[in-house]
């Protein structure tokens, strides 16, 4: 007869489902600002040493050591909470979550400086230059909740719709600014109520038949809104496309989006406030007080004395 063992949910103490919450939010800050790269922390081969000093920083180094020896006095949970959280996102970086059927290369879903992906295949250590496929996780998709099903048809992007009366390709792409779907040169960027994964090719025509808004009067609808953010007494932070590239406001401050961010709709609440709060300390610049033009002197040539030829007196023959 064969016994079996059944154990009750553990139900964590507050401190330690706080210090879960407090190490989220840290990644993620982290994740944001470049400063961690999944994949390195505890129990891995790599390490950060720029990544380590934010971690003591924080308090994740001798936790559990008393305070008079520069520790922080934390339980063993609270350490071990931690831990278990660097190494779920270093796992997620280092291990795919399945096959590819019709190549047969692994499939990835990872986090990187500019939000999570999903990546085809392994980097090529002889040719650094060629890349695996990557495509970001559409706003909604969690890393977490991310299935193989799911991640193959992010990887088929751009997805053919069909062709268009004229027998021309009508495709559908995941851009910078977000999804979008072209034909040629002419594109148009999907509606609210447009899913990228389900447009078909009649609704792609309808899109591609208006008009194309141009033009500074043409209202510009926000790519992502961060509505009533506490930290801002309830205001809504935008994020716009600028003439000169992505932005966030708040009403009364522009902050532009670093280039190293490709994808702006991967930014997060706490990195546009850290944009919009850096805007705010950086010192006026001054204006350039115009520099006026300083008249050449020119020296004055002096005549040359022309040298007059002596002529010599012929003496008269008598």
């Amino acid at each position: 007869m064969t016994r079996t063992l059944s154990f009750d949910p553990v139900t964590l103490p507050p401190e330690a489902e706080a210090m879960r919450s407090r190490v989220r939010a840290f990644i993620r800050r982290e994740i944001d600002a470049g400063t961690f790269e999944p994949g390195l922390g505890p129990g891995l081969n790599r390490h950060s040493p720029e990544f380590s000093r934010k971690c003591g920083a924080e308090g994740f180094i001798g936790m559990t050591w008393p305070k008079a020896y520069g520790g922080h006095e934390h339980s063993f949970l609270e350490r071990y909470v931690v831990t278990e959280e660097l190494l779920a996102v270093g796992k997620q970086a280092t291990e795919p979550i399945g096959q590819d059927p019709e190549t047969d290369l692994p499939v990835y879903v990872k986090t990187g400086r500019f939000g999570p992906y999903v990546q085809l295949g392994d980097p090529d250590p002889e040719d650094k230059k060629k890349k695996p496929k990557m495509v970001s996780l559409l706003k909604g998709m969690a890393p977490e909740s991310m299935t193989l099903a799911m991640a193959l048809k992010l990887l088929e992007l751009p997805r053919l719709l069909g062709l268009d009366a004229e027998g021309k390709e009508v495709r559908a792409y995941l851009g910078r600014y977000g999804p979008y779907i072209k034909r040629d040169a002419d594109s148009r960027s999907l509606g609210p109520d447009d899913d990228l994964m389900t447009i078909q090719l009649e609704r792609a025509l309808e899109l591609l038949a208006q008009e194309k808004t141009r033009g500074r009067r043409a209202t510009a609808e926000p790519l992502k809104v961060f509505e009533k953010v506490e930290a801002l007494d309830g205001a809504d932070i935008k994020l716009l496309k600028g003439r000169y590239g992505p932005y966030v406001t708040d009403g009364e401050t522009n902050a532009s989006l670093p280039r190293t961010i490709e994808d702006p709709l991967t930014l997060t609440l706490a990195h546009a406030l850290e944009l919009l709060e850096a805007r705010r300390n950086a010192p006026k610049r001054k204006k350039k007080a115009k520099k006026k033009a300083a008249k050449k002197k020119t020296a004055k040539k002096k005549a040359a004395k022309k040298k007059s030829a002596k002529k010599k007196a012929t003496k008269k023959k008598t």
